[in-house]
């Protein structure tokens, strides 16, 4: 068995780049199961359980003009991060206050890349 010393520096920034809707607890079960999987002496960005999404991207970028679209998308994003983060990332809690089921809300995390399949 080895020692994990830490982070690479690509994990410490993905892990300081997420929002962290469990909060820290969700950060705590990460950086376990992270070190377990961990095959050198620094916890690499493959063995973090975390999809990362990039931070908030502004709807409208200065100078630039996107579709409504697009700009629902990212809006809808938005709220439902937001959602997920009021609720602790309650997942079925976060889908009654978005006024969505459960199956909707878990759609809508692959289509936006916040869940694997």
């Amino acid at each position: 068995m080895h020692t994990v010393e830490g982070l690479s520096e690509d994990a410490g920034r993905i892990l300081s780049e997420y929002d962290w809707p469990g909060n820290v607890r969700e950060l705590e079960n990460v950086i376990q199961r992270a070190v377990v999987l961990c095959h050198s002496s620094h916890v690499m960005p493959e063995e973090l359980e975390v999809k990362l999404a990039p931070r908030e991207e502004p709807l409208f970028p200065e100078g630039e003009m996107i579709s409504l679209k697009e700009a629902m998308r990212r809006g809808e994003r938005r709220l439902i991060l937001a959602g997920l983060k009021a609720c602790g990332g309650n997942r079925k809690e976060a889908a009654k206050r978005l006024g969505i089921n459960r199956t909707t809300l878990y759609n809508k995390l692959h289509q936006h890349g916040l869940i694997d399949a």
